[in-house]
C-alpha cells in the first residue's frame, strides 16, 4: 500500500515537472546559446526587436572582346545579422551580468546557434553565428552606478 502512495506522488511529481517545462516552451521565442533565451512571461521580458539579415552570393565578372561580360556564380557570403536587446531590470533581467556574458562572448569569439520559434536560422544543420560587435548605451543608471536599464545592439555573422 504505501508503495502505491509512493508510485502515485512520484507520477505526480513527474507531471507537475512536465507541466512546468511545458509552460517555459511555451514563453520560449528562442534562443542563443546556453545563456540567451528569448522569453516573455508575467515578469520576464528577454527578446530582441529589429532583426534584419542579409544574405549575398558571390559573382565574378568575366570581361570579354567585343561581346557582353559574362557573370559567373562562386559561391555564397557568409549571412550577417543584426539585432537591438533591451536588457531592463523592470523586465526581470539583470541587465550588468547580461552584459558580462554578453562581452564574453565576444572577446571569447564564441560561436553559437540562433533558433527562433524552434528553427535554426539559417540553412544546414551547421548553422553557427559568431558575435562580432556588440554596442551598448546605458539608458538608466541608479545611484552608487547600478545600471537599472540599458538597450544593446549585437552584430552577428555566420560561422
Amino acid at each position: 500500500m504505501s508503495s502505491d502512495l509512493y508510485d502515485m506522488e512520484t507520477a505526480n511529481d513527474a507531471r507537475d515537472a512536465l507541466e512546468n517545462q511545458t509552460a517555459k516552451q511555451n514563453l520560449l521565442i528562442g534562443s542563443f546559446g546556453p545563456f540567451m533565451n528569448f522569453a516573455v512571461s508575467d515578469n520576464f521580458l528577454f527578446t530582441f526587436s529589429n532583426l534584419q539579415r542579409q544574405v549575398s552570393g558571390r559573382w565574378s565578372t568575366h570581361n570579354a572582346i567585343c561581346s557582353k561580360s559574362e557573370s559567373e556564380y562562386i559561391g555564397w557570403e557568409l549571412s550577417s545579422m543584426t539585432f537591438d536587446i533591451l536588457l531592463s531590470a523592470a523586465h526581470g533581467v539583470n541587465p550588468r551580468y547580461m552584459l558580462d556574458i554578453l562581452e564574453y562572448e565576444v572577446q571569447s569569439g564564441a560561436v553559437e546557434m540562433l533558433v527562433i520559434g524552434g528553427r535554426r536560422v539559417g540553412i544546414g544543420n551547421e548553422c553557427y553565428y559568431k558575435i562580432t560587435k556588440m554596442s551598448e548605451a546605458w539608458n538608466t543608471v541608479y545611484r552608487n552606478g547600478a545600471l537599472y536599464e540599458c538597450s544593446i545592439t549585437l552584430t552577428v555573422e555566420e560561422y
